[in-house]
């Protein structure tokens, strides 16, 4: 029963098959066709989807906006520009045939609103809209259609409609309103004048218009700017303008420019009063500048002839009548202001000027004013003493003022007088005048003018009878001495000292008394001799030289002594001094005694002055304490000697250095060292002036203890459970501490040679990390260490595996082996030959390879690569499943009656299907 549910299942899946395969056939033969790909229709037909023209070949028609998937299109969807695609009613057409669809609207405007400078037609509408078969109605809808001749009505509306020329269809309408402008000519003057001065422009232009632009043309043309200018004789042309549209026609105007009324410049003219009488008429026109008109006119205070010419009569003018002003008019061009110019002309009166001194007698050295009085702005010439001409402009008072400080009499003579007002008139003078000028005099002098101290001398004073002299003595206040009718008086007096006298100043009696300022010094020498002496330089260092310099009288005799010895003489030259240069190694004291005078008289005097000079001799040593220590712990380095001085020294032969000692001499480093340390003086400097320094060679020497260690493996890389010897060096017979791998600190001691070792069996890698090193001795100096080496200890690995682990047969898994980089694996496969292959850098090797049996493989051992070379017994074993299914059938019986049994028998793999 079993077997025929099968049979019939299997049949009818057949059936079916070969049934859809039928309908798909069917379906692909029914897909809708296009005639036309190309469908157009009107704005006012309103079309949609259900307007589309395409044959239903069985299949029914559904429209969509894309060529493949994508929602079928209603019926009522409204139609666009655009590509358009049919498909049956299952969407399952394997090419999707397409329609272009244009859908015609209303035309295209170029202008909405239309204006019309003229009266115009329907036909006058045509460049403004674009479209096909356009027509023209007066309604949005309906009525007739216009004809082209049809006048248009300003303000009205007028519709276009355009013409499928596909189906013929009408469209919808376009509205355009229209706008008729009629602009009227503009109208003025049309002869115009202008006066060529003004520079008359376009923009000068008037008439009545709206809008208004000028052209040199009657039609067209360009339009002329503002700023133009007019040309005399040219017709210029005014157009109005509304909106865009200008006048119909053109105003015509044609210009003139006239000239200017030239009366040239003015002009003047001035004659000196004494040449009026005999000047002759002459005529004004001559004094007008600038080329004037000859058709003009005179009027002034005189009659003139002779028209445009006006000669005139000067012969009755005088001074006060002055100024006379004569106008000249000229009035020919209309279009011209009139410009009158004038001719002035001035009757000079003849100067005159006088001069005189304020006041007439002074001091010597003293002010005067020289005042000059007369015609205004007149230029007066004159000479002082005789000499040359100067001269002086009077100011518009009629006055000019030199002041100055004379010394002597002074006489001015005024030579001449001439007018400021041209031409310039001019008038010869002769008066004279004189300043007198009062100058004192007066001097003094000693007899004897040299003497011994605390001698007499007279003073005597000479000048200007019954003065006044005022003088001074050594600097004091000022005192006075009257001279007598002969002009002397004398002073006589007792003298200790040089004494000098300066005058001041002498004033004359009676009026004005006159003080003149004197300056003459006359001195009394009074000898009194000095001397002194001193040291330079008053400190010296030692084993150098100081100069022992006397000062005092010119060529006197100084007697002294030295550290208390007998006394010594030296004497001063010409300018008072004498100089002895000596080497000092101690202090040394000099004791001035007396000086004495040379010449007449010959004077001496005791004396006690004392003069020291001071020798440097400075010291310095050095010392370290401890002198020896460990590294990196302190010792304190400290110099001693002269107070205040500095010590340079160097350290382990390095650059000078320096230290300044204290007040009581010492001055110390404290450091903590890491080597031997040498430290060497090389000189001591005092400070203060003058710095002295002196040589040293003393050597202090800080011993540094810094021990070392290190260790090694050698060799640094074995096979495991090989061997390698671990060596320490270092320090002889100090204490190394160390660790291995991490574990407790250990030790081991250095021989004589600063040497030990360690040998030993490494089965994996091993680290020795150094802790430390101790010295023995005393001090017992320890030092941290951190030196860390490695012994490499190589234990080669590998494994294999299957991925994936169970196959079936005939079908590939691939052999991964993993382990040592770079090592290579020895292994066999279902127990044949041994075979090896080569891991890579990672550790990894790979076959792959398609398989019919269950697969083992036995890894052998690994090798690395590189030295040592070391090799590693295995034993995984691995194995790959592979499954290769097997099945049979078979009737038992083989042959029946028919509607009678048999049965089929299926054996093969377990629960294969």
């Amino acid at each position: 029963m079993r077997i025929t549910t099968l049979v019939k299942k299997h049949f009818y899946n057949a059936v079916l098959l070969l049934f859809l395969f039928g309908i798909n056939n069917t379906v692909l033969a029914q897909c809708p066709t296009i005639a036309n790909t190309h469908q157009s229709f009107c704005d006012t037909q309103t079309p949609t989807v259900g307007s589309l023209v395409a044959t239903d070949n069985g299949g029914g028609i559904r429209w969509y906006t894309t060529s493949t998937g994508g929602t079928p299109l209603s019926n009522s969807f409204a139609l666009n520009d655009g590509v358009y695609y049919a498909d049956d009613i299952t969407g399952s057409c394997a090419v999707r045939p397409s329609v272009t669809v244009t859908v015609y609207s209303k035309p295209t405007a170029v202008l909405g609103s239309i204006q019309f400078c003229q009266a115009s037609t329907i036909a006058d509408l045509a460049p403004y809209v674009i479209g096909n078969q356009i027509k023209w109605y007066a309604t949005p809808t309906g009525g007739t259609v216009l004809a082209s001749s049809t006048p248009l009505v300003s303000g009205s509306t007028y519709y276009a409609s355009q013409t499928n020329p596909d189906t013929g269809c009408e469209t919808s309408r376009k509205g355009f309103s229209v706008t008729i402008t009629i602009v009227p000519t503009p109208t003025g003057d049309m002869n115009p004048k202008f006066c060529s001065e003004s520079n008359p422009l376009v923009a000068d232009l008037v008439a009545n218009g709206t809008n208004l632009l000028w052209y040199l043309t009657a039609t067209s043309g360009i339009e002329l700017d503002s700023l133009t200018p007019l040309v005399n004789g040219q017709t210029y042309y005014a157009e109005s303008n509304v909106g865009n549209c200008p006048s119909a026609t053109r105003l015509a105007v044609t210009v003139t420019i006239e000239a200017p009324n030239n009366a040239g410049s003015s002009g003047q003219f001035s004659i000196c009063e004494d040449v009026v009488p005999s000047t002759d008429p002459f005529d004004l026109f001559d004094f007008l500048g600038d080329e004037p008109d000859n058709t003009g006119t005179w009027t002034g205070p005189i009659a003139t002839t002779n028209g445009y010419q006006g000669t005139v009569d000067v012969s009755t003018m005088t001074p006060s009548g002055s100024p006379y002003v004569f106008t000249y008019t000229v009035n020919t061009s209309t279009s011209c202001p009139v410009n009158p110019q004038t001719v002035t002309i001035t009757i000079i009166q003849s100067p005159s000027v006088s001069v005189s001194f304020n006041p007439p007698v002074i001091c010597a050295n003293t002010t005067s004013t020289l005042i000059f009085t007369g015609t205004p702005n007149a230029t007066v010439t004159y000479t002082i003493n005789g000499g040359g001409n100067q001269i002086i402009v009077l100011n518009s008072s009629g006055s000019a003022a030199l002041s100055g400080t004379y010394a002597s009499d002074t006489t001015v003579t005024l030579i001449s007088a001439k007018t400021a007002t041209l031409p310039g008139c001019v008038k010869p003078l002769s008066q004279t005048i004189t300043l007198t000028v009062i100058d004192p005099t007066a001097s003094a002098s000693f007899a004897p003018t040299t003497i011994c101290a605390n001698s007499s001398s007279n003073l005597t004073f000479t000048g200007t009878p019954n003065a006044t002299v005022t003088y001074t003595i050594n600097g004091g206040a000022n005192q006075t001495i009257v001279l007598d009718a002969s002009g002397t008086a004398t002073l006589s007096g007792t003298y200790a000292a040089n004494t000098t006298v300066v005058l001041v100043s002498v004033t004359t009696s009676g009026s004005p008394s006159c003080t003149k300022p004197l300056n003459q010094t006359i001195t009394l020498t009074v000898i009194d001799p000095t001397a002194s002496a001193s040291f330079s330089p008053t400190t010296i260092c030692a084993n150098t030289s100081s100069t022992l310099t006397f000062t005092g009288t010119p060529n006197a005799t100084v007697t002294y002594t030295i550290n208390g010895g007998t006394n010594q003489t030296t004497v001063l030259d010409a300018s008072g001094t004498a100089t002895l240069t000596n080497i000092y190694t101690t202090n040394t004291t000099v004791v001035l005694v007396s000086v004495t005078t040379s010449g007449s008289p010959s004077c001496t005097k005791p004396l006690s002055q004392t003069v020291t000079l001071t020798v440097i001799d400075p010291t310095a040593s050095a010392s370290f304490a401890p002198t020896t220590i460990c590294a990196n712990s302190s010792s304190t380095l400290t110099f001693t000697g002269t107070p205040n001085a500095t010590v340079t020294y160097t350290i382990n032969g390095g650059a000078n250095q320096t230290i300044v000692l204290d007040a009581s001499g010492t001055a110390t480093l404290s450091g903590t060292y890491t080597v031997n340390t040498t430290v060497v003086l090389v000189s001591v400097t005092t400070s203060g002036s003058p710095s002295c320094t002196k040589p040293l060679s003393q050597t202090v020497t800080l011993t540094v203890i810094d021990p070392t260690a290190s260790a090694s493996f050698a060799p640094t890389t074995i096979c495991a459970n090989t061997s390698s010897t671990l060596t320490f060096t270092g320090t002889p017979n100090a204490t190394v501490t160390y660790t291995i791998n991490g574990g407790a600190n250990q030790t081991i001691v250095l021989d004589t040679s600063g040497t030990a070792t360690l040998s030993g069996t490494y089965t994996v890698n091993t680290t020795v990390v150094l802790v430390s090193v101790t010295t023995s001795g005393s001090p017992s100096c320890t030092k941290p260490l951190s030196q860390t080496v490695t012994l490499t200890v190589i234990d080669p690995t590998a494994s294999a595996s299957f991925a994936p682990t169970t196959i079936c047969a005939n079908t590939s898994s691939t052999l991964t082996f993993t382990g040592t980089p770079n090592a290579t694996v020895t292994y066999t496969i279902n127990g044949g030959a041994n075979q090896t292959i080569v891991l890579d850098a990672s550790g990894t090797a790979t076959l792959s390879g398609t398989y019919t049996v269950n697969t083992t493989v036995v890894l052998v051992s690994v090798t690395t690569s590189g030295s040592p070379s070391c090799a590693k017994p295995l034993s995984q074993t691995i194995t790959l499943t592979v499954i290769d299914p097997t099945a049979s059938a078979s009737f038992s019986p083989t042959t029946i009656c028919a509607n009678s049994s048999s049965t089929l028998t299926f054996t093969g793999t377990p629960n294969a299907t």
